[in-house]
């Protein structure tokens, strides 16, 4: 009999449907919540630190229009990164050093996407290898990017490195392209899922798939179902959940 693939739930920001995204509070409730893994977002700021956050403006979260790359990591500290969603008691921007310090001590993935692909970091992925290296964490962390060619340079910068290619609209056998860039993964928005065979074709060529936004129950059924690697969301609690019922229903049929 075949066994059945065990999707993992990773927290997209964290546990971002109920803490303020990329914040230490959603990682610390997504850890809570029993997630397997989580995804966050890695800027460069001026001086040279990794910040954890999505946009490379924080104007959508904190109200004040500023670039991550112009502002050093003392001035980022000061903002509230969740000042627009009404939560006045500061909510900082953490370091990708303080969430591998969250994490070190156990067993979750880590999914380290670096934000490259509008922003040019010189640098971002040395520092970023350096980090995970220095947290002895190499063997829990897949770093992704919607550059390809960063993830290209990960590798030859370190040929242990586990990384993804990150994409939306959909790319002719992307399982192809990772093997080519000598990637793990792909990382594709999981309405590609809906193309006939794609998770399929991807294991058959050893390439894992780990796909996101998945938010609606619906769609969180349909993920696990396809049995990805790793399904990303802001609802780690409902997919693990819809996990639990899918495995329970396997096992009573």
């Amino acid at each position: 009999m075949k066994q059945a693939v065990i999707t993992e739930v990773w927290a997209h920001r964290g546990a971002s449907a109920y803490q303020p995204e990329n914040s230490i509070q959603a990682f610390e409730l997504a850890i809570a919540l029993g997630a397997d893994g989580i995804e966050l977002d890695v800027h460069l700021s001026e001086d040279g630190k990794l910040v954890v956050t999505h946009d490379e403006n924080v104007k959508r979260l904190t109200g004040v229009d500023r670039l991550i790359a112009t502002m050093t990591y003392d001035e980022i500290q000061k903002l509230n990164f969740a000042e627009t969603i009404g939560i006045t008691e500061r909510v900082r921007a953490p370091l990708l050093e303080d969430v591998l310090d969250l994490l070190k001590y156990l067993s979750l993935k880590l999914n380290i996407e670096l934000k490259n692909d509008r922003c040019a970091y010189d640098q971002l992925e040395e520092r970023a290898l350096a980090a995970v290296r220095q947290a002895n964490m190499e063997d829990r962390v897949i770093f992704s990017s919607f550059n390809h060619r960063s993830m290209q340079k990960m590798r030859a910068l370190n040929t242990t490195a586990r990384t993804g290619l990150l994409f939306a609209k959909p790319i002719w056998k992307p399982w192809e392209l990772a093997i080519r860039l000598r990637a793990q993964a792909i990382h594709p928005f999981y309405w590609n899922l809906l193309i006939p065979g794609y998770v399929k074709n991807a294991s058959h060529a050893g390439i894992e798939i780990n796909t996101w936004t998945v938010n609606t129950v619906k769609d969180i059924r349909f993920a696990l179902r396809k049995g990805c690697h790793a399904v990303i969301t802001n609802y780690p609690d409902v997919a693990i959940s819809e996990r639990e019922a899918i495995q329970l229903n396997q096992m009573e049929g």
